[in-house]
């Protein structure tokens, strides 16, 4: 099983979504897939399952619907700093994989 690592993990009851560079994990998951929950900041959150992963060539043709459904970076301001902490100032925005998740 794949395990999804979060810097600070905050989740919404119901569907979820997680934002991260390149295309990794479009190629590793798809839906109806169970993956590891994992904080960095902590043990095991435990386990999710895949609802839909996608690619898009930019960031900024991620939908607003993806974002809001992100609990920590809901805004696109705020996933311009999550990014930034993730991966470094300026080391993002190619493509881009968002994949909606369900913690089970």
């Amino acid at each position: 099983m794949k395990t999804l690592l979060f810097k600070n993990f905050v989740q919404h009851k119901g569907l979820n979504t997680t934002i991260r560079n390149g295309r990794k994990w479009f190629d590793l998951v798809k839906p109806g897939d169970k993956v590891n929950l994992e904080s960095t900041n902590g043990p095991e959150i435990g386990c999710g399952r895949i609802f839909s992963v996608a690619l898009v060539e930019n960031i900024d043709q991620v939908s607003d619907m993806w974002i809001e459904y992100n609990a920590r970076a809901n805004t696109r301001e705020s996933l311009a700093k999550a990014m930034d902490t993730a991966y470094g100032e300026g080391n993002w925005g190619g493509e881009t994989t968002i994949i909606a998740y369900i913690v089970e």
